[in-house]
């Protein structure tokens, strides 16, 4: 499977996967959290890549997690 990188901003692809990640449960709560500028990140990787690991992630947390217990995406930049 080739690479496809590209120029993607990363709030939007994250709020596309916790988006696709509440269909595996509807019950659960998948919060997604970050300032303004974190959620404006550029980031230059492949889409469907990242939205996979996300999404393993996502899965995981929903299956090991309590129950009653949110889930919660926190996005927060450092560096220049």
């Amino acid at each position: 499977m080739p690479l496809r990188r590209a120029r993607i901003r990363l709030g939007d692809q994250l709020e596309r996967t916790v988006a696709d990640a509440r269909q595996l449960d509807p019950r659960a709560t998948i919060e997604l959290r970050g300032d303004a500028p974190a959620l404006a990140t550029h980031v230059d990787a492949d889409a469907g890549r990242l939205h996979q690991l996300l999404m393993v992630l996502l899965d995981n947390a929903l299956r090991y997690s309590l129950k009653s217990r949110a889930i919660r995406v926190d996005v927060r930049r450092s560096g220049p």
